[in-house]
């Protein structure tokens, strides 16, 4: 069995360094001691049969922590702790059919790119050589702990905006309530090359709790929400082309902390949030980007705020949860048929809960997770 893992040690260690090696013992689980461990700079390949830097006298695992005791220093290293954690205590995975490891920054095919940080500023990149067959009681799972690395500042400080991922790559982050609580106009795109902000051109309408839906021909509809004058029906289009907004037809019921999903068919469908009335609505409407004009569709089975919508993969739009009418968390969902525009009850959820998240997994599953229920936080 073979590990490799990518770290920057202590300032005793500048190189890249690389396990290459660690036996198995013959229990199923993996023992606390492996012999045999060696450490490795980056990029060497044959078994690390050149250039490793020392043998592995003690390789520890436990809890998921990887520790290990190096021959000629007098501490002992941390080797990894909350970057990579490793369930079973070990990442194992066949021998690349090489037996080395590859020799290029990329992930393709059976070669996994795996990114680490040990503090700071400071980052390394390792190259796990992964067997596509990697399952089963041979193979210990592994999860990775995602690094978060700081970007630019938002030129305007903002809450209750919508962040929309265009097709260019760039992230249009519009409107929410500014640092006086008021709506704010403003919009502005993040670029991921530079990790910079730059102002764009503000909406017609400042706006906040509204939606922002990209549209399959590149340009995004924001809707609803709050404006000055409390809850909008007024909805518009920003072309990242100009840079520019536009007004388009008005929803037919004004409301905010509603829902926009864009069906296969190319349409929006809104559904449910608070209306002027003040109470969660069951209305729904479609938005029709040829004609730009909205269409009253059939109405929710249970009226609703801050739930979820998710497009599934047999083009049906699945809502979840959210806040019913006596703002009570609700456990209830339904789905839209675009084909007869009516909403079906289908199971519920085990738990209420509103302001949690709905993501359409590879499976074809919907995972929803966290949110608030009675007072209490999930």
């Amino acid at each position: 069995m073979w590990i490799g893992v990518a770290l920057r040690a202590n300032k005793q260690f500048r190189a890249w360094l690389r396990v290459a090696k660690l036996t198995r013992q013959a229990s199923d689980r993996w023992g606390a001691t492996g012999g045999g461990a060696r450490l490795c700079r980056a990029g060497m390949a044959d078994g690390c049969t050149k250039d490793c830097l020392a043998p592995a006298s003690t390789f520890r695992s436990s809890k998921g922590r990887l520790v290990g005791t190096i021959e000629g220093m007098k501490t002992t290293q941390l080797i990894l702790f909350a970057t990579l954690l490793l369930a079973s205590g070990a990442f194992a995975v066949d021998p690349p059919p090489d037996r080395g490891y590859p020799k290029q920054n990329t992930a393709k095919g059976e070669d996994a790119l795996l990114s680490l940080t040990t503090g700071g500023a400071n980052t390394a990149m390792g190259f796990d050589a992964l067997d596509s067959n990697t399952t089963g009681s041979d193979n210990a799972p592994a999860t990775l702990t995602l690094i978060w690395k700081i970007a630019g500042s938002l030129n305007t400080a903002r809450f209750g905006h919508t962040a929309t991922l265009l097709q260019n790559g760039m992230v249009l982050v519009a409107g929410g309530d500014d640092s006086n609580f008021l709506p704010s106009g403003s919009a502005e795109l993040f670029d991921p090359a530079t990790r910079t902000w730059t102002a764009t051109n503000s909406l017609n309408s400042a706006r906040f709790a509204h939606t922002a839906t990209l549209l399959q021909d590149g340009m995004v509809l924001v809707a609803g929400g709050d404006d000055s004058n409390g809850l909008s029906a007024s909805a518009e289009l920003y072309d990242p082309a100009s840079g520019l907004w536009m007004t388009t037809g008005s929803l037919n019921t004004a409301r905010h902390n509603h829902t926009a999903t864009l069906l296969q068919n190319g349409v929006v469908l809104v559904a449910g949030g608070l209306d002027r009335r003040l109470k969660a609505s069951a209305s729904a409407e479609l938005y029709d980007p040829t004609s730009r004009t909205w269409t009253v569709t059939g109405s929710l089975n249970t009226a609703r705020l801050f739930h979820t919508a998710t497009l599934l993969e047999n083009g049906m739009a699945l809502i979840a949860g959210g806040q019913d009418r006596r703002f009570n968390a609700s456990a209830s969902a339904e789905l839209y048929d675009p084909a007869s525009g009516t909403w079906t009850a289908t199971g519920s959820l085990n738990n209420p809960r509103v302001y949690h998240t709905a993501t359409l997994l590879g499976s074809g599953k919907v995972l929803v997770a966290g949110g608030s229920a009675n007072n209490s936080i999930s």
